[in-house]
């Protein structure tokens, strides 16, 4: 997946996506723990129904990758997607929304096993069937690069939607449904505004600037790419007070 978000940065290794990373970072560690028998990966998977037996899972179970693809298709979806919304409302309210998306799309997926009688293991890319949709909400016209298709995120939050739907509803067509409510609090979130709610006093967390009107082919020619690029770090020293 590639895409150009209004927040990215021109640092790969941006300091001002540290969540972002410590997720990666987690999923890393504990898919080279688990390859050399080092941990237990079902000691911090969530596994439905029985989340209230080993309540911290409702929180742990983003941070396990089972196979090396997995983590990377994690990896990259977050960087790309993750921390945009990490850039525009800055870590702390990114932490609340993701750790809100995580918990309730746990609690959800539990209490539809019980009443549907029907048991699942819960995967990472759960909550970030939330954070994709939040990002579709604000930036519904930019465009994504998947693989090599172009999508409009309007559109890819439709398909998320859909993936996730489907990946559970084949135990139970109704546990698809329990399975969307983290795209519940996503839509909350963004209708409510939540994340620009000022916490602290004096700071203005950052929101989306409208679309850049650019088509797709304009967004991966490298030439614009390296233009855009300087005009970003030209606007970074402006808004520091740099010569």
């Amino acid at each position: 997946m590639r895409g150009y978000s209004p927040y990215s940065s021109a640092n790969f290794f941006g300091r001002d996506t540290p969540l972002t990373w410590c997720l990666i970072a987690a999923n890393f560690l504990t898919l080279v723990l688990k390859t050399f028998h080092v941990l237990d990966p079902s000691w911090l998977m969530l596994s439905v129904p029985g989340a209230f037996a080993r309540p911290w899972t409702l929180l742990t179970y983003p941070l396990v990758s089972l196979d090396i693809i997995g983590m990377l298709l994690y990896g990259l979806w977050i960087y790309f997607i993750g921390s945009a919304l990490e850039r525009a409302w800055g870590t702390f309210n990114y932490a609340i929304f993701f750790i809100a998306v995580t918990l309730i799309s746990g609690l959800s997926m539990e209490i539809g096993a019980l009443l549907l009688h029907t048991g699942n293991i819960v995967n990472n890319w759960l909550p970030l069937t939330g954070v994709t949709l939040a990002f579709c909400l604000l930036m519904p016209y930019e465009t994504i690069i998947l693989f090599i298709f172009p999508i409009q995120a309007r559109w890819l939050g439709w398909l998320e939607m859909a993936i996730v739907f489907f990946t559970y509803a084949a135990r139970s067509p109704l546990l698809g449904f329990f399975a969307l409510a983290g795209c519940g609090v996503a839509w909350v979130w963004i209708k409510r505004d939540i994340a620009h709610i000022n916490i602290r006093r004096g700071s203005s967390p950052r929101r989306f600037r409208p679309h850049d009107q650019l088509t797709w082919k304009e967004k991966i020619n490298p030439f614009e790419m390296w233009k855009r690029h300087k005009r970003r770090k030209q606007f970074e020293r402006l808004m520091r007070g740099d010569e």
